[in-house]
């Protein structure tokens, strides 16, 4: 094995985001495990070997590579699978294929497309945990082994999101001072709590149990959305919205910098700025404790015209980029 392998792992990794077909998805998830088997069994037979040292660590970094594009391409799978389903383009379990979806009245199924139930079931799980992919492989790393998606649900399983009004975890002031300095004020907080609005201090908040996605939106917005999937693409998405037909007039978006995802990429089309945050944040707890670090970086992203303005305030926290 050699850096060839490595390279065109990488070229893959770049193509998951333009994949657009569910068997494209699978396709390259075949593709992954052909190079981990590869690269496990070369691993395998040369790591106790002094003289096959060098063979040992490029198979072992190739193995992990294709691991972690293993589980990105099953999460994009997963992502495709739901998309499909709320268009009506794939029959959900349970449904008859004859009763939904185009203007035939037939549409596609599972079986159609070559994958079972409980295929899609876990790529799904895999996309709405995707956000845990670096953290597991960092693990895999230290722990001298390769990330699996088992390890992944495991942790998806005890993994406890960080965001406001959502788990009881609630913004720093630092950073929501800094965003009412850029907007001159909060005029919504769609994804909120009473506590956490104590902070923000918005002139308007939806709480969880009034769904922020089934209110209207207006004015100069601060958003922590809830870190679980589907909610996070769901309320990013409907900012985006918002903000490009004008009825929002500026927003902040304090969010995990995950570059990977559809949502974040339709974020960064449409923002002005992006504040990428030194280190992580230290979300407060309900106790009023500095403790809740997540488990990746964060980022702010400004939607508005005073781009100026945000890196006078935010350029304190971190790297400022302009869109």
């Amino acid at each position: 094995m050699d850096s060839n392998e490595l390279l065109a792992i990488d070229g893959l990794q770049g193509q998951l985001a333009q994949v657009t077909e569910p068997q494209d998805a699978r396709k390259m998830m075949i593709m992954a495990d052909t190079y981990l088997a590869a690269a496990k069994k070369t691993y395998r037979a040369t790591r106790k070997l002094e003289e096959t040292k060098e063979d040992s660590e490029r198979a072992y970094d190739i193995g992990v590579k294709a691991a972690e594009l293993r589980l990105r391409a099953e999460a994009r799978l997963g992502e495709l699978i739901r998309e499909m389903q709320e268009k009506g383009e794939l029959a959900k379990p349970g449904e008859n294929q004859h009763t939904i979806g185009t203007d035939t009245g037939v549409s596609t199924t599972l079986e159609d497309i070559g994958l079972s139930h409980k295929e899609s079931s876990r790529a799904q799980k895999v996309a709405d945990n995707q956000h845990l992919i670096p953290e597991i492989v960092e693990k895999a790393i230290k722990d001298n082994d390769f990330p699996t998606r088992k390890t992944l649900l495991k942790k998806a399983n005890v993994h406890v999101g960080n965001n406001s009004g959502e788990y009881e975890w609630y913004t720093p002031q630092d950073y929501v001072e800094a965003a009412r300095l850029t907007m001159e004020k909060i005029d919504l907080d769609p994804a909120s709590s009473e506590t956490a609005n104590g902070t923000i201090k918005a002139e308007t908040y939806y709480t969880k149990e009034q769904d922020g996605l089934k209110q209207p939106w207006f004015g100069s917005v601060w958003m922590n959305p809830p870190y679980s999937q589907p909610l996070v693409t769901q309320f990013c998405d409907k900012l985006v919205e918002e903000y490009t037909n004008g009825t929002i007039k500026q927003a902040c978006v304090l969010v995990n910098n995950a570059t990977e995802t559809k949502f974040y990429q339709n974020m960064l089309k449409n923002c002005t700025a992006v504040c990428f945050i030194k280190g992580r944040v230290k979300f407060i707890d309900k106790n009023g404790n500095s403790k809740g670090a997540p488990l990746q970086g964060q980022t702010i992203l400004y939607f508005g015209k005073q781009p100026g303005l945000f890196e006078e305030n935010f350029s304190y926290f971190g790297r400022i980029l302009f869109a």
